[in-house]
């Protein structure tokens, strides 16, 4: 008996050692796409990354980048891994308390399910803070079960129970210092705890003040971000050190304020959104999402389940909630829904280890059913698996160093795209490559640190008057970080006194104020090969096409994807359409759910007269993402266009819901009126 206790926890052990090393060789090597500069340089100066500030992220990471292995980047890609193992194992842990088996098999299942989707994957691969997320949301649910499981007579006592709760709540104020929907699943767990422990007359005194003792302890994480922003790092997003500025930061201020939709509800986006969500669960799990949602009525029906059904679908639900109402965005960039993910893998683990103990008669249905599971994640799709593996993908750093090395000595780079911004203040924080250039994030002009900081490590004579002295105005009126006049006399100065050596990178994104300032902007990455396909795009381009596609991961194919495409916006600008065709066929190619891509792509059809093909190709974005507005009116030009008024309209009434701005009202008339179709013939879109 005990001996075969000890082989099955060697072989559990053996099992999870060789997860481990599969996974080691599939994170990324080094620095990496989305946030992942960002979090990297501001854990490696501690300073502040965008809101909410993430300081317990931030303090994490910087530990690891501490561990004398690899690259700063691969340290603390390390990190996420060990985030991302432990919310697994401790959901494992959660359904083998139930009394359920899980022999090595079922292990294996959980494990390559973890692998197979796209977004656990990649926040177990790069810096990301829904790894912590992960982590302390199952650290919380695993607590919060235990207590709601307790009765007076469980072993430790009230004074077990005591320390669970104070733990949960020491839990639930270390999420501060992580992400908004962490606050929100945790708070919600100690609040549900806490009535039920009330309602049973279990909760001390005693405990109830350790308890709010831990809360405080653990909130004292935020203190983080007045402390280090006052040491001005190099990476100082929002510069919060006042009150004002604090509070601000923490409670997503700028980015409610740039997403003037944020935390509006109504019934035709919620619909959208969730459509969006259920195409993404299915692309990420596969036959596990309705097995997974067959595990939560499982164990609902099944008596020992039904607290962890309870609290773990609570927990999705404000995850599901603040995806589908608060941030839609990260649900096509597979950041929001990560809880959601893990939390229906692990239901799906469920029914699979109760059939296999009903099966414990029948041996040879009992082993068949073991051998197959491991397969179940990938009946979806077979290149599953292929897809998680960044390890042999440099190409982000690649960019960032090509990017930087595209100035001579003493130029000035100005980059106003995520990708490249990062790249670039890792390149120079953390890597202290071409520190001979000064290179400045256009958003950062209303950061006064950060312009200080620019301004000590580089040549005084980048820099006007004026513009020295915008640190201590922005410092003095902080309301001047809004007004987009001061940022334009800082661009125009910046750029007066650094004529003949600045150099613009850019991406789609750019507000109307930058874009005014920037004459045509150079291509992108890889920025020869690009520029070398104007004049022989059939060989060239079917050459460079076939030489990129080696290697890549789907986030780089993805990355490239785009900035074809907006090279292809360029083309249209200058006329050659055929050209915009070629690189909007190569973007799509490259990457199948590049909205704007394929919308731009139907734009080109339209105008060369092909309508049906216009319409099926937006058709295509709109399955990509479906809450894009600017394709749902294209789509309705083109169905009015083929006689199909009925359904434009109806896509004219759906992108009104999702996007009631001016703007496109103001298209929606447009189009309404048919006099005016054939002028909205417009460029691709940025």
């Amino acid at each position: 008996m005990h001996s075969d206790s000890r082989n099955k926890d060697a072989w559990e052990r053996a099992l999870w050692l060789a997860f481990l090393l599969l996974l080691l060789f599939r994170i990324a090597p080094s620095v990496f796409w989305n946030d992942d500069a960002e979090f990297i340089s501001a854990a490696f100066c501690l300073g502040i990354p965008h809101p909410t500030g993430f300081p317990l992220y931030m303090l994490l990471a910087k530990g690891a980048q501490l561990l004398p292995i690899g690259s700063v980047p691969f340290r603390t890609h390390l990190l996420s891994l060990g985030l991302s193992l432990t919310a697994l194992a401790l959901g494992l842990s959660l359904l083998k308390r139930l009394g359920l088996k899980l022999p090595a098999p079922l292990i294996a299942l959980a494990a390559l399910g973890f692998l197979a989707s796209r977004t656990l994957f990649l926040h177990a691969a790069a810096a990301e803070v829904y790894s912590l997320n992960l982590a302390l949301a199952l650290a919380g649910l695993w607590l919060a079960v235990t207590l709601w499981e307790s009765h007076p007579g469980s072993p430790g006592g009230a004074g077990s129970d005591g320390r669970r709760y104070a733990l949960l709540a020491a839990l639930t104020g270390l999420s501060l210092g992580g992400h908004v929907a962490l606050v929100a699943m945790l708070g919600l767990l100690l609040t549900l705890v806490t009535l039920k422990l009330l309602i049973q007359r279990r909760l001390r005194v005693g405990a109830f003040v350790l308890a709010v003792s831990g809360g405080l302890v653990g909130a004292a994480v935020l203190t983080y971000l007045p402390i280090r922003a006052a040491s001005e790092p190099f990476r100082n997003w929002g510069d919060p050190q006042t009150l004002a500025t604090f509070l601000d930061h923490i409670s997503g201020g700028r980015i409610v304020r740039s997403f003037a939709q944020v935390g509006e509800v109504s019934a035709t986006p919620l619909l959208v959104h969730l459509r969006l969500l259920g195409a993404i669960l299915w692309t990420d799990l596969g036959v596990l999402l309705p097995l997974g949602l067959l595990g939560v009525v499982t164990l609902f029906a099944w008596r020992p389940g039904r607290s962890l059904a309870l609290l773990l679908t609570l927990i999705v639900g404000v995850d599901l909630a603040f995806s589908i109402a608060i941030n839609p965005m990260g649900i096509a960039d597979l950041q929001t829904s990560s809880v959601t993910e893990l939390g229906i893998l692990l239901a799906a683990v469920a029914p699979v280890a109760l059939l296999v103990a009903w099966l414990e008669r029948l041996p040879f249905a009992r082993v068949a059913l073991l051998i197959a599971s491991p397969a179940l994640p990938l009946l979806a799709s077979t290149e599953a698996l292929e897809r998680s593996n960044f390890g042999d993908d440099y190409h982000a750093l690649v960019m960032g160093q090509q990017v930087m090395e595209e100035g001579k000595r003493a130029s000035l780079l100005i980059t106003t795209s995520d990708n490249l911004s990062a790249l670039g203040l890792y390149l120079q924080g953390v890597e202290a490559m071409h520190l001979d250039k000064a290179h400045l994030v256009a958003v950062h002009v209303v950061e006064s640190s950060h312009l200080r900081t620019l301004m000590a490590s580089h040549d005084p004579s980048f820099f006007s008057e004026r513009w020295r002295g915008l640190p201590g105005q922005m410092d003095r009126h902080p309301e001047l970080r809004e007004e987009q006049r001061v940022q334009i006399q800082a661009f125009s100065d910046l750029l007066d006194q650094n004529a003949g050596k600045r150099q613009i990178f850019w991406e789609a994104g750019l507000s109307d104020y930058e874009r005014s300032l920037f004459e045509r902007p150079p291509r992108g990455f890889p920025l020869g090969e690009i520029d070398g396909l104007r004049r022989d795009i059939t060989d060239e381009l079917k050459a460079f096409v076939t030489e990129a596609d080696a290697g890549l991961s789907y986030q780089t194919k993805a990355v490239l994807s785009r900035v074809l495409s907006q090279s292809a916006a360029q083309e249209v600008k200058d006329g050659d359409i055929a050209l915009a065709q070629a690189l909007l066929e190569a973007a799509v190619a490259f990457d199948a759910s590049n909205h704007k891509g394929l919308a731009n792509l139907g734009a080109v059809y339209s105008r060369q007269g092909r309508i049906k093909e216009a319409a099926d190709v937006t058709r295509r974005a709109l399955d990509a993402r479906p809450d894009y507005s600017l394709a749902m009116t294209n789509l309705a030009r083109y169905l009015f266009m083929l006689q199909q008024s009925v359904e434009a309209e109806a896509w004219l009434q759906t992108a009104l819901a999702m996007d009631p701005s001016p703007t496109t009202r103001a298209r929606v008339d447009a189009i309404r009126n048919p006099t005016h179709r054939r002028a909205l013939d417009r460029p691709p879109a940025k």
